[in-house]
């Protein structure tokens, strides 16, 4: 056994590729004992999947019910945690946020308001909560009640130095976690697996030893929104692109496949029904199958629909109405896409095919926004986000305040936008005939979100282990400023 214990945190299987990579496995596992922490952890396949890494799971396991005004206080901590997040920086960047805290989002534009009672609680909370320190107070009031763990306590007892690192700030499990990292005084990391992590969810679950930041719009987020000082930001890149760059090198059927390629590929994203209108997604899919077939394309493009389609009834919907006629249809992975559920198959299998079917598309178009557009971009896709909407639900959520001042998208400056059928159609034209801007518009986006450092594992030990003073252990000299106006 090592004096220390390094427990990473997987919430959800999207993070196993984030937190479950030989660069974070590699420059740990030789000082210290790994733990993944996962409502997975008694799942046979999962475990299978990473037996050959030598890691121990821990169970986590939540209380299910609580006394009333447990529920209630933890409620408010969460309201302060993030509402008032929103009400600070509602003149830096988030004022979209802002502006749609009282309503709840229904599938196809069928939002509610909150009722007057909640919204009173949401204005109160976001006042009191300007102190950064208030949902921690609440925390701490209700944290033996919900968030103690006997077997936790057990299990880091054995230890000399504990270090927690995660990659979501949000969640009961991370909460749950962070509550005990202050409590026992763990060493803390946060290593992001989405672009929300430090852009929108609230202020951070601890004050991390490192945050290490993907690309200069987390950098700017963490120094504008989080007040992380430098000594504590590493400038890591992203962990999930550096996962990407060595299942290509290791599987040489992906270029392959890649150089057989006889026709050019558009692809379009999907997002759930919630964010954008189905029948908006429609529209658009529906005018590219008739460009296409109207030759504006060329006369070898072939048509991708990925519809964020997790039930049955959703896929049958889409079958019915597309089939596989009129375009291919490909249904997201696992892996990818899902958060609570977890089916079995194998993750490494899953991640190929995700790659590869990205490394196939020339032109991506995603329905609104869309991490999977960062990672089409990385793989040398053109990407479009469509804001085509003729039903009318964007414009009532305000969607226009996403929008900086010069009209680029806040988190992806440079990516191109459709806000009508015909401007989105003559995007795709465009890209799909000129390679050289659609490589120029990709860079843009990767540009934002990763820094490619050649020594991301050092970077990762010194995070992790503190072996040297943080402030050091920077891979870039002079980092990109970040507009935020």
């Amino acid at each position: 056994m090592n004096k220390r214990l390094v427990i990473l945190s997987v919430p959800n299987i999207r993070i196993a590729r984030v937190l479950l990579n030989d660069h974070i496995l590699g420059a740990v596992k030789d000082d210290a004992d790994i733990v993944v922490a996962t409502p997975f952890a008694d799942d046979d396949a999962f475990r299978n999947e990473y037996r050959s890494s030598k890691l121990g799971f821990f169970p986590i396991k939540l209380p299910k019910q609580q006394p009333r005004l447990i529920q209630i206080l933890y409620s408010l901590s969460e309201l302060m945690r993030t509402v008032a997040f929103y009400r600070r920086n509602r003149r830096r960047g988030l004022q979209y946020y802002w502006s749609i805290m009282t309503k709840q989002f229904g599938e196809d534009g069928k939002d509610t308001s909150d009722p007057w009672l909640r919204r009173l609680v949401k204005q109160l909370t976001s006042i009191v909560g300007l102190w950064r320190g208030a949902w921690k107070v609440l925390d701490w009031l209700i944290g033996r009640s919900v968030f103690r763990s006997p077997m936790l306590e057990n299990l880091v007892g054995q230890y000399q130095e504990v270090t927690l690192v995660q990659a979501s700030s949000w969640g009961e499990q991370d909460r749950m976690l962070a509550w005990n990292a202050r409590r026992f005084r763990f060493r803390t990391v946060l290593v992001p697996y989405t672009t929300d992590q430090l852009w929108v969810n609230g202020y951070l679950l601890c004050n991390y030893d490192a945050v290490c930041v993907q690309g200069p719009f987390e950098e700017h987020c963490a120094r504008n929104y989080h007040q992380v000082p430098e000594s504590r930001m590493i400038r890591l890149g992203s962990m999930w692109f550096r996962t990407i760059d060595r299942i290509v090198k290791n599987s040489p059927e992906l270029r392959e496949v890649n150089q057989k390629k006889d026709k050019r590929v558009m692809l379009y994203a999907g997002v759930s029904r919630i964010y954008f209108p189905r029948e908006s997604e429609f529209q658009a899919i529906d005018a590219l199958i008739t460009a296409n077939k109207n030759g504006l394309f060329g006369e070898s493009t072939k048509l991708v629909y990925r519809p964020y389609a997790m039930t049955s009834e959703e896929r049958a919907e889409i079958m019915e109405r597309y089939g596989e006629t009129l375009l291919q249809l490909q249904w997201p992975e696992e892996v990818c896409a899902g958060l609570s559920s977890y089916s079995g198959g194998l993750i490494t299998a899953q991640l190929l095919s995700y790659i590869q079917g990205l490394m196939d598309v020339d032109v991506l178009v995603m329905s609104h926004t869309t991490s999977l557009g960062i990672d089409a971009a990385y793989l040398g896709c053109a990407v479009v986000a469509n804001f085509a909407d003729n039903t009318g639900v964007l414009a009532r959520r305000k969607t226009h305040l996403r929008f900086l001042k010069n009209g680029q998208l806040d988190f992806a400056p440079g990516t191109p936008i459709s806000r009508s059928i015909p401007e989105l159609v003559s995007l795709v034209q465009v890209l799909l005939h000129d390679k050289a801007e659609a490589r120029k518009s990709g860079e843009k986006l990767v540009a934002q979100w990763d820094y490619q450092c050649n020594n991301s594992q050092d970077l990762l030990r010194t995070a992790i282990l503190d072996e040297v003073a943080v402030e050091y252990a920077t891979s870039v000299e002079k980092p990109v400023a970040y507009d935020m106006e």
